[in-house]
């Protein structure tokens, strides 16, 4: 693994580029095959490789690789686009179902799947968030179904006073 200054100024040099310019498919399509030829000389360039894909590989390597800052990505990218939170969900419930309990990030996933139920519980209407959680008994979603409902409720009566008026 190389941490040369001048490997360093390379990455952080693609990184402003990439950020600047916004780059079009075409640029991002190029980056990520020159990545994948030589990954074996550039391991470090994950935060490039994650500028160049889709959200939902970017997710995946993520997931994979750098599960700390997958919030913070998603937070950043997705803002309220509540389709690609319910991705989000069903990648990291995916992952989790499938990581042994003594994995060293599973302290990590699990902020983070609870950081996206909080997300989804405060976005969704109880209906959505019923149909995205999987089907049985898990003591785990009921504070954010109930949030939900609670969340929902309140917008309820919101509304109707806004429509009906308030009584003194």
């Amino acid at each position: 693994m190389c941490c040369c200054w001048n490997c360093n100024e390379d990455l952080l040099r693609l990184q402003s580029l990439l950020s600047y310019l916004g780059p079009s498919e075409d640029i991002k399509g190029l980056v990520l095959d020159f990545l994948c030829s030589a990954k074996d000389q550039i391991p470090n360039w994950l935060s490039v490789e994650v500028m160049c894909s889709n959200e939902t590989r970017a997710v995946k390597l993520l997931l994979g690789m750098a599960p700390k800052a997958l919030l913070p990505y998603a937070t950043e990218t997705f803002k309220d686009d509540n389709k690609k939170w319910c991705m989000l969900f069903t990648f990291l419930h995916e992952h989790i179902q499938n990581i042994p309990d003594d994995h060293p990030n599973v302290e990590t996933y699990s902020q983070t799947f609870n950081a996206v139920l909080r997300h989804l519980a405060e976005h969704l209407n109880p209906v959505e968030l019923l149909s995205l959680l999987p089907h049985g008994e898990n003591p785990i979603f009921l504070p954010h179904v109930q949030r939900c409902v609670e969340k929902h409720q309140a917008e309820q009566l919101k509304n109707q006073n806004s429509i009906f008026g308030t009584r003194n």
